[in-house]
């Protein structure tokens, strides 16, 4: 579940052996910045994004249909800009293989 932390933070949390986070509500948001924990095992992202809270998610493509996928880095920052903007619920989804170690909490660092 996403934890609102307090206006402009959010918390998306993958959970333990899993690869999708929890979903996130970007209302009133147009940026996005992810931190990541210190003991992340996935090197990238890829989003998926709905209209509604509950679905159906749909991965997030590029102008030519590939998926869009993020490079992160263990203890690491990276600005989407205003990739999300049109969107108000994502969740992001970790190519770790077998899943993530432990639960990891992704920080949203959100701008109007």
């Amino acid at each position: 579940m996403a934890v609102n932390l307090s206006a402009g933070l959010r918390l998306a949390t993958i959970p333990k052996e899993e690869t999708t986070s929890s979903v996130v509500d970007l209302e009133g948001y147009r940026y996005v910045a992810l931190i990541l924990p210190q003991a992340f095992s996935g090197t990238k992202l890829t989003v998926e994004v709905a209209a509604t809270r509950y679905g159906p998610f749909v991965e997030l493509n590029d102008e030519e249909g590939n998926p869009v996928e993020i490079a992160v880095a263990q203890d690491a920052a990276v600005s989407l800009g205003k990739l999300l903007a049109p969107f108000r619920y994502v969740r992001f989804v970790s190519d770790a293989g077998g899943g993530e170690e432990a639960d990891r909490a992704l920080t949203l660092v959100l701008k109007a």
